[in-house]
């Protein structure tokens, strides 16, 4: 994997090759980036919020699938590459670990979705809290979903 494969990630970091060492700013870009998703997928899940029917799933699984590809892409850009700062590449793991939880979260929060599946969004829903909180902590405070 390559970090912007075919050109540039959202963040505006050109390719990366997997496992290159990285400078501080290139991880803060990627790290800001992820961030940005986790807060996206937080403010959709809130706005779904807690008690929806399956049509308005349904409404809303192309805009949860857009999230969690979103997701899923911060997160192999934040696993795929190294820092030669010890202190900030143990970071970045830890980091790297919360968004590999959010992306899977998200992923079956979205199928859930699409297939009006209250019940199952509804656990999902409760993992993309949880692992919000987490990537949350490790990357020392991004915005929470609401209960």
């Amino acid at each position: 994997m390559s970090i912007g494969c075919g050109g540039t990630s959202p963040s505006g970091v050109g390719v990366v090759e997997d496992g290159a060492t990285v400078s501080a700013e290139v991880y803060l870009a990627t790290s800001s980036e992820a961030v940005a998703a986790a807060a996206e997928l937080a403010t959709a899940v809130s706005e779904i919020g807690a008690t929806p029917t399956p049509a308005i799933l349904r409404s809303n699984a192309d805009r949860l699938a857009t999230i969690a590809q979103r997701t899923r892409a911060a997160g192999e850009r934040l696993d795929g590459v190294r820092l030669a700062d010890a202190r900030l590449d143990r970071q970045r793991g830890l980091l790297a670990t919360a968004y590999g939880e959010l992306s899977t979260a998200a992923g079956d929060a979205r199928a859930a979705a699409a297939s009006g599946n209250d019940t199952g969004y509804l656990k999902a829903r409760s993992r993309v809290v949880a692992a919000v909180e987490l990537a949350r902590g490790r990357a020392g405070g991004t915005p929470s979903p609401a209960p």
